[in-house]
């Protein structure tokens, strides 16, 4: 199957604001495996949560209005999709490298992935993260690719 590239960017903006917004959170109140603790209506998180369920404080009046289920419960992907610009299929890599819950809750290399897609303005090829960042290849650790995004950002590749 040919995976395609997205040739579309990923909102820097919207990133920018996240990566900012998330370095502000304290690190025992980061946990990747969980959108929310508790209330899932509530667009400010005030429990232990991932990165997305934290940042749909940045969209609060477009969430209430347009990103609420039946019950009233915060359609988180779909949000954090379309804030960021990101197809669902065409994207789904890129996404899930930097909010999968696969990851640890490690907040500084959390960060350094959002910073490197930054970098990429999202168009990163899909073998570029299958090959070189295989972060779901039980050969690299999450620390070996949190290598590899520094290397490539301290080579003043990042620029805000």
């Amino acid at each position: 199957m040919n995976q395609k590239k997205s040739t579309k960017q990923v909102n820097r903006e919207n990133l920018l604001r996240m990566i900012n917004y998330m370095e502000k959170v304290p690190k025992h109140l980061i946990d990747m495996s969980n959108f929310r603790n508790g209330d899932r209506s509530d667009v400010e998180c005030k429990s232990v949560g991932c990165i997305i369920g934290w940042c749909t404080a940045l969209d609060k009046e477009n969430i209430l209005k347009n990103y609420l289920d039946v019950q009233n419960n915060i359609r988180f992907e779909d949000w954090s999709h379309d804030f960021l610009n990101m197809v669902l299929i065409l994207d789904y890599i890129i996404w899930e490298f930097m909010f999968g819950s696969h990851w640890s809750n490690k907040k500084d290399l959390i960060i350094n992935r959002m910073k490197y897609v930054y970098y990429k303005n999202g168009l990163i090829d899909k073998k570029e993260l299958s090959k070189d960042l295989v972060f779901w290849d039980l050969n690299y650790t999450e620390s070996k690719t949190n290598e590899l995004i520094l290397k490539e950002l301290s080579d003043g590749n990042y620029n805000e």
